[in-house]
């Protein structure tokens, strides 16, 4: 259990207005999540966060959709947010109910979908005793989280949830979890909105590397097979008509992850659908044989991490294959799981990357695809 002492920075609220109204933790929340435009939340009451849910039936700009599990809660704010493009936003409650969240949270950060999970915690003096419905939920989630915020203080809740939606939906977006305690929520604290979010040390990347990319410009230029390997990265940087420019002008075949289906029209002969991993394409379909990364000169990832379903594997012959990789997060961590001969670059976010490498590449034979 986490010690009360050991809770992650909240940032420090601003300085005291005269005419702040006082209102409690949970109100707080509320009119936060108004402030920030949210229109819609998803979640499944409980004790500890039942406080919230008092002025969240009161609200009027607010619809909260009641889920009969949590996870569900969980999943629907990624679909919100995925068809939406806004963050979306689920409620839980301490123990059980957090950690029903956790596999939502989980698929939110793999997949880069911006999401804030608001959770309840139990008192503040009973954290770290075993106490009922007690969950480590901000130590349980730090490695699926961008990051996580442990509220203790009322007056902490506007900048906590201000900082949330900053850092979800900056970057490469992701999940964030506020667990705020009850004592917190029933406390009565003056309401300062933060002017302006400053998060120290929270720099996102937001331009592509020039040098990298002429770098990747030209292995492609020069790849006898090079393959666009495209991820959801490109739905969410509004990236397609920049992807098919370069896949039509560099004469590369795209394919995709579920993420993208349907960013690359399937009408043109340059995309070969969806990577397998095991299983074969249909007798009907065009493509007779599996789509093999071993036969891959270039496979360059756009918006999507590579792992070992779908970089080509250690017991082929991929001697020659390099991975041309975009995206901000660090690329080490993946690194791991890719084979050694790749040549891993990490660039940028898609839409200037693609931006920068579309009138890079010189054409191939007048655009043609390469088919062995």
């Amino acid at each position: 259990m986490t010690p009360p002492d050991s809770a992650p920075a909240v940032p420090r609220p601003p300085a005291r207005s005269v005419s702040a109204p006082e209102l409690s933790g949970a109100e707080a929340v509320v009119r936060s999540l108004e402030k920030i435009g949210v229109t819609d939340v998803f979640g499944l009451p409980g004790g500890a966060i039942l406080p919230v849910y008092d002025p969240l039936m009161d609200a009027s700009d607010l619809r909260h959709i009641l889920v009969r599990h949590e996870q569900g809660a969980g999943h629907a704010a990624e679909g919100y947010a995925s068809a939406s493009g806004k963050v979306g936003v689920c409620i839980a409650t301490s123990g059980p109910g957090a950690t029903n969240l956790v596999t939502a949270i989980a698929d939110a950060y793999m997949d880069s979908v911006p999401i804030v999970a608001i959770t309840g915690q139990v008192f503040s003096t009973l954290m770290g005793t075993d106490a009922f419905q007690e969950a480590d939920i901000v130590g349980i989630t730090m490695p699926i989280t961008k990051h996580s915020f442990l509220v203790k203080r009322a007056e902490d809740i506007p900048g906590a949830i201000a900082a949330a939606f900053e850092i979800a939906s900056t970057g490469r977006p992701g999940p964030v979890l506020v667990d705020i305690t009850k004592d917190a929520q029933q406390a009565i604290a003056p309401f300062v909105w933060p002017p302006k979010i400053d998060l120290p040390g929270y720099r996102p990347v937001t331009k592509a590397h020039g040098k990298q990319i002429q770098a990747a410009a030209t292995m492609l230029a020069e790849a006898k097979k090079p393959v666009f390997y495209v991820g959801g990265g490109v739905i969410r940087g509004r990236a397609s008509a920049e992807l098919l420019a370069l896949a039509e002008s560099s004469g590369a075949p795209v394919v995709t992850t579920l993420m993208a289906r349907g960013r690359s029209p399937t009408r043109i002969r340059s995309t070969w659908g969806c990577r397998a991993c095991t299983a074969r394409c249909p007798p009907s379909s065009r493509c007779r044989r599996p789509i093999s990364s071993s036969r891959w000169a270039r496979a360059s990832t756009t918006g999507s991490p590579a792992g070992s379903r779908c970089s080509p594997r250690r017991r082929r012959s991929c001697t020659s294959t390099s991975i041309l990789r975009r995206s901000p997060r660090s690329v080490r961590p993946m690194c791991r799981s890719w084979v050694t001969c790749a040549t891993c670059w990490s660039i940028s976010t898609p839409r200037s990357a693609e931006r920068s490498l579309a009138p890079s590449p010189t054409p191939r034979s007048g655009g043609r695809i390469w088919t062995g």
